[in-house]
Order: C-alpha cells, then sequence, then structure tokens
C-alpha cells in the first residue's frame, strides 16, 4: 500500500459506518480527520493482537481498539513535530519511552503484530528514514502489519520541479520498503508518482490557515501546495 488517500475513500468510509464507530463529530474537520479515519479503518477489528502506535501523543485511536489488544502509545512526549511535551495517560494504554529509529534495548524485537501512525512519519529527517526502518521493522513480529498516514504538501502544473521534493521522500519509502527481502506492500503501490489530482481527500483552506499559526514557516508553501496523506501499508514476511 502506497497510495494517497482519496475522495471515494473518504465515501466509502462514510458508507462503512467508520465516523460513527469512531464517535467523531463533524465539527472539526482537517486533514488528520481523514487519516484517523483511514488508520482505524484497518485496524478496528483487531483482536488480542499487540499494537504499538508511533508518536501517538494524546491518541485518538488507540482508546477505540478493542480491549483484548495489549495497547501501546512509542512517545517521549518531548514536543517532536509540533506534539505535546507533558505526559498523557490513556486507560489500558502503556507508555513506551523511546522513539522509533533509537529503540534497541527499550523494545524487544518482534514485539508488535501492528504498528501505526497518524502525520508522524513526516517528521523523520530524510539521513534518519533508514535507521527509522530497520528499527521499525525489528520491533515487528512476522506476519506484522503497518500502516502509516503521512502528510505530503503537493502541488499542481506541469513543471516537474514543483513536487522534487515530494518526489524524492515518496522515493524513499517505496525503495526502502520493496528493496527489504523481509517486507512486503500490503497491496502494490498505487501512486509512485506525486502529482496532485482533483479527487484527493485534502485538507480544507480555514485548517491550512489555522496551521499557519502553529508551524509559521509553511505558509508560503500552503499558499502553493495543497495538504494531503500519503497511507503506507506494509507487512513483515
Amino acid at each position: 500500500m502506497l497510495e494517497f488517500i482519496r475522495k471515494r475513500d473518504v465515501e466509502g468510509m462514510y458508507h462503512a459506518g467508520i465516523p460513527q464507530k469512531m464517535k467523531w463529530q463533524a465539527d472539526a474537520v482537517h486533514l488528520k480527520t481523514w487519516q484517523d479515519l483511514a488508520v482505524f479503518k484497518e485496524i478496528a477489528d483487531a483482536d488480542r493482537k499487540t499494537i504499538g502506535e508511533i508518536g501517538g501523543g494524546v491518541s485518538r485511536i488507540l482508546p477505540l481498539l478493542k480491549r483484548s489488544n495489549t495497547l501501546f502509545n512509542i512517545e517521549k512526549f518531548e514536543g517532536e513535530g509540533n506534539g505535546p511535551k507533558s505526559s498523557h495517560s490513556i486507560k489500558g494504554v502503556k507508555v513506551i519511552d523511546a522513539y522509533i529509529g533509537d529503540s534497541a534495548g527499550l523494545i524487544a524485537d518482534e514485539t508488535f503484530d501492528i504498528m501505526f501512525s497518524v502525520s508522524v512519519m513526516e517528521h523523520v529527517p530524510n539521513p534518519a528514514l533508514p535507521a527509522f526502518f530497520a528499527d521499525h521493522f525489528r520491533v515487528m513480529k512476522r506476519g506484522g502489519l503497518a500502516f502509516h498516514a503521512i502528510d505530503f504538501y503537493v502541488e499542481s502544473g506541469l513543471a516537474e520541479d514543483n513536487n522534487t521534493v515530494a518526489q524524492r521522500r515518496l522515493d524513499l519509502y517505496l525503495s526502502i520498503v520493496s528493496e527489504n527481502p523481509q517486507i512486503a506492500f500490503i497491496r502494490s503501490p498505487a501512486d509512485t508518482r506525486v502529482r496532485f489530482a482533483s479527487d484527493f481527500a485534502t485538507n480544507p483552506d480555514q485548517a491550512m490557515f489555522n496551521w499557519n499559526s502553529s508551524v509559521p514557516a509553511l505558509s508560503e508553501k500552503r499558499r502553493d501546495a495543497q495538504s494531503v496523506s500519503l497511507m503506507l501499508g506494509f507487512r513483515k514476511t
């Protein structure tokens, strides 16, 4: 799975009752709404599994999963990626004070049946991605699944250099997963070229404007690009 979340995906999730299962309220729609729905759809039926959310912060998804699962929030609460700076406890969820990419000695090999993240992976710098994924693969059980909703800023226009940085990033995800013999995409990658399409599920302009106050460095980018989400899904064979 390497594909942008599309409007038809959101429509399908509505028809499947995913928002109702998440007890989601319609008064604050933004990109993370579509990301939460997309990730929850993939793992909602998990039962008796060990599940880890990477950088969950004040997790919106872990509290909704079945209590038969063993749930972990892999989170240091240091404010990375504009995340929370103080610890937050959730009933039935254990916190692992670690970063994936540097968790040796803190998380045992082959711990998790399922791992996921929402708006986290885009904060890992390109040079750190190989170590991030090596550690990620290490802590997954054989047969384990991973689902990641990743923020992307994508521009329109015919000039290929509009999306050079985004394309380089997508190419890294593609190569790291496809070149590892122990890892396989859950389904064949559907989007290997970065370009904006009108059927993408997007971040509302009002949300983009509001986000300028928290991350003003991206204000100019938000004027020229649309905020969308890539879904990355793979399994450990």
